[in-house]
């Protein structure tokens, strides 16, 4: 019966074929949430095959996290402008942009989710959270070497105000953050807490 399906269906390769998976995760994530979706609901959404499916990824998990992990932006990617405060709305706008999207919404049910799965916690935390915390903080380091912030100002802390502050306001509260709104976090929370030279 899959392989009549799949006859049937559009034939699409490579990048195509992934993107239309990926959309199709992010749809399930943000329609059923992790813990109901099936690779048969993902590849039905995606006009595909299970066992094309199983043949790139090995697991449901895996193609989660991989499709989350190409869809949230990382901070390393905004340009570096010259000024900290520059790029910190740049970063966190982006975030917010992100937070309020379908990708947003998958995002945060794969972060609910991890926290009832120790080893899904473990994976999302090394391949999505981490990554994406040291290209904060990579940012702020760049700041102190211009002098704009005091020395030791990126602790991992101090690198967390912003985007946990924006991650509240979205997700939590259900705002839509505005790039007013961003600024003000930047230049009222996250720039004095890391202090000028």
């Amino acid at each position: 019966m899959e392989q009549a399906e799949a006859e049937s269906r559009p034939r699409r390769r490579g990048r195509a074929l992934e993107d239309a998976i990926h959309d199709a995760v992010i749809a399930e994530l943000a329609e059923v949430g992790y813990g109901a979706m099936t690779l048969e609901g993902v590849a039905s959404r995606a006009q595909t095959s299970r066992s094309v499916i199983y043949r790139r990824w090995g697991s449901l998990q895996e193609l989660v996290v991989e499709t989350i992990d190409r869809r949230v932006p990382m901070p390393e990617q905004s340009p570096d402008t010259g000024s900290v405060r520059t790029d910190l709305i740049t970063v966190l706008g982006r975030m917010a942009g992100m937070l309020g999207s379908p990708t947003g919404s998958a995002y945060m049910g794969l972060i609910g989710e991890a926290r009832r799965s120790p080893a899904l916690h473990e994976t999302v935390f090394q391949r999505i959270l981490k990554p994406r915390w040291r290209g904060i903080e990579e940012v702020i380091a760049r700041g102190v070497e211009r002098g704009e912030l005091r020395p030791g100002a990126a602790s991992p802390f101090a690198a967390l105000s912003g985007p946990a502050l924006v991650f509240l306001s979205c997700s939590i509260h259900g705002l839509t953050l505005s790039s007013r709104d961003i600024a003000d976090i930047v230049d009222q929370v996250v720039l004095p807490a890391l202090g000028p030279p």
